[in-house]
């Protein structure tokens, strides 16, 4: 088990169309591009996350200005992918 199933806190409409089987996906975190977030994701020098896309075309935080180095945001990119794992089986129509 990874570590932040043991402890994780799963959003509110998850619970909530897990319960009632009613078939509600839970928004996933977006890009500063409105694009949604894959790995990789990087983070600026302040936490702010970006896509590669995004990361490679700016050499500074679009909301900062802080540098975006490469610094990777391995705990977002583990939580997105389990999250979008859970969904596969929600119909988005």
């Amino acid at each position: 088990m990874k570590n932040f199933e043991k402890n994780r806190h799963v959003l509110p409409s998850y619970k909530a169309a897990k319960k009632t089987n009613k078939r509600t996906p839970v928004p996933l975190p977006e890009c500063l591009c409105m694009d949604p977030l894959y790995a990789p994701i990087y983070q600026c020098e302040s936490g702010h996350n970006m896509c590669a896309k995004c990361t490679k075309e700016s050499p500074v935080c679009p909301i900062c200005r802080k540098s975006t180095g490469a610094m990777r945001n391995w705990q977002l990119e583990e939580i997105i992918t389990y999250y979008r794992d859970k969904m596969k089986d929600f119909d988005t129509s």
